[in-house]
């Protein structure tokens, strides 16, 4: 079996478990809290995935550079990123959480949450995530996908108890999401452990500081960029059509949003298996299509179902006046599949510091804005622009990738 179909199948089984766990708290939640409290709770889960996706490309980049350092055999440079960015993080991102959490009255203001604590608890939530992404970026490096998968499902499942424990005394949104700090500190925890078997005798070696920081600021923009691609048809249907309209996208936005838990177990993979096999000298183009032909046969079932009963599925999950909601779900739904294929191409450049592409990745997000601030009278009329727009980036970046495969540079020339 091939290095990329195992660990596939081992994170789909993985990221299978974790998201139904995520999802049973986040039900129960709804169901202690009531609906005007959980509309808190969902408002700060939503500003820490923000604020989760701009902080990304810490993960990204540990990844990288500990797959290069253990293709390499050198787990004293692994051990040595691992301290460095570590200690980079908690400081910085402690006078950053110090100084938000000073902020946090006017933000829940802003928000409209009825107490600063579940910002405060945001915060924490961001802060621990932060702490926990480095460890997780040098096992996703290591490629331990089994060791990453006990991590993510133990998280899963000790934020579901605590949660549930916590919430059967006090009802309040800080509380429920108190459980995520308490689960992201027990799996920081476990992943220190997980590291330490695996780099025990190895002591700390320094690493290229420089060659980190040149590939960490390119990263964040293809982060900022894929938030943008993922979320600007929802915020602009937002703003332009009429609430009723906008809640119609809404709906078939979110259904649309399954397939993210499709695509997850590619996306992690990719960046760590590429810049093996680009260190390695060995080509790339094989396991790219072979990963992407993963993703679309499992994709190819939400297709079939949303292509075939959209009305009946929305109206199942939501309600009958959702039901004109079924017309864009399917468009919307081949949005995001182009989106992810899209994010997959970019991944795979990224691993072999091609970040050339940027111009085409940024430069299709800007033309689907453009697009949409041109054209937006109707829900149905922005999941078409989204449709073509995102069609065309996808070409775009193919076409890219066709160019780079032709011109690839041996690993280590940073021309």
């Amino acid at each position: 079996m091939r290095p990329e179909t195992r660990h596939s199948l081992v994170l789909i089984v993985g990221t299978g478990i974790t998201t139904l766990l995520a999802i049973t708290y986040n039900v129960y939640a709804g169901r202690a809290l009531g609906r005007a409290a959980y509309g808190d709770f969902v408002a700060v889960v939503s500003l820490v995935a923000l604020c989760h996706i701009a902080l990304g490309p810490v993960n990204g980049t540990v990844a990288r550079f500990t797959a290069q350092y253990a293709t390499e055999n050198a787990l004293g440079k692994v051990r040595g990123l691992w301290r460095e960015v570590s200690r980079r993080v908690a400081v910085y991102g402690l006078v950053c959480g110090l100084i938000a959490m000073a902020l946090a009255p006017q933000i829940a203001s802003v928000l409209r949450l009825a107490s600063a604590w579940s910002v405060v608890a945001g915060i924490a939530i961001i802060y621990t995530t932060l702490l926990l992404a480095v460890s997780r970026g040098a096992l996703r490096g290591l490629q331990s996908f089994g060791g990453l998968n006990v991590n993510t499902i133990t998280e899963a499942a000790v934020r579901l108890l605590v949660g549930v424990l916590l919430l059967s005394f006090w009802l309040r949104p800080a509380v429920g999401l108190s459980s995520y700090v308490l689960a992201l500190l027990a799996a920081y925890f476990l992943s220190r452990w997980q590291l330490g078997r695996r780099w025990s005798g190895h002591p700390p070696r320094s690493v290229d500081g420089a060659a980190v920081r040149r590939f960490t600021l390119p990263l964040l923009v293809l982060a900022i960029t894929s938030a943008g691609l993922q979320n600007v048809d929802m915020l602009l249907a937002k703003r332009f059509v009429s609430e009723a309209d906008a809640g119609l996208y809404g709906a078939a936005f979110t259904l649309s949003r399954s397939m993210s838990a499709l695509v997850t177990p590619f996306t992690t993979l990719l960046l760590p298996l590429i810049t093996q096999l680009h260190t390695q000298g060995r080509r790339v183009t094989g396991t790219l299509l072979r990963t992407s032909s993963y993703f679309l046969i499992l994709a190819a079932v939400p297709l079939i179902l949303f292509a075939l009963w959209p009305e009946r599925i929305v109206v199942l999950l939501y309600d009958k006046e959702f039901a004109a909601a079924g017309a864009i779900l399917l468009p919307l739904t081949v949005t995001r599949l182009f989106g992810y294929l899209g994010h997959m191409s970019a991944l795979a450049l990224a691993a072999m510091d091609r970040f050339e592409f940027l111009w085409v990745y940024v430069g299709g997000l800007l033309v689907q804005i453009v697009l949409l601030a041109i054209w937006h009278e109707s829900s149905a009329q922005i999941a078409i622009i989204s449709v073509y727009s995102q069609g065309g980036m996808l070409a775009a970046m193919i076409l890219f990738q066709i160019v780079s495969w032709s011109t690839a540079r041996p690993a280590g020339d940073s021309r």
